[in-house]
């Protein structure tokens, strides 16, 4: 996701990543980017934001994906979720494939 904000950010995809050995050992959560303090402060931000909306979305996909497949016991009733959260589920349940562990089971013999 920090790509895809470096890119939107700096409206390039065409983006250098500078990976810091120390010791002989990689450091992988070491990123280095030309650009400015503003560029900075607004990828920090966008990436917060982003962050954490991608959280509640995975969350949200997560409860539908579990109903779509009853996988556990679950409803409207069984979360204090709102109405506009529901339909919203709804609408990922819908777009999801009906597949079934049974189906496989079948077409493997």
């Amino acid at each position: 996701m920090l790509h895809q904000v470096f890119s939107k950010v700096l409206n390039s995809t065409d983006i250098n990543f500078y990976c810091y050995k120390q010791n002989g050992r990689k450091i992988s959560n070491l990123v280095g980017l030309d650009c400015t303090l503003a560029q900075k402060v607004e990828i920090s931000f966008l990436f917060d934001f982003y962050k954490a909306l991608y959280k509640r979305e995975e969350e949200r996909f997560f409860s539908a994906f579990i109903i779509k497949h009853q996988l556990g016991i679950a409803s409207k009733g069984s979360k204090n979720i709102s109405d506009e959260d529901y339909q919203k589920m709804l609408q990922l349940i819908n777009g999801m494939e009906n597949d079934s562990p049974h189906i496989h089971l079948v077409d493997n013999r």
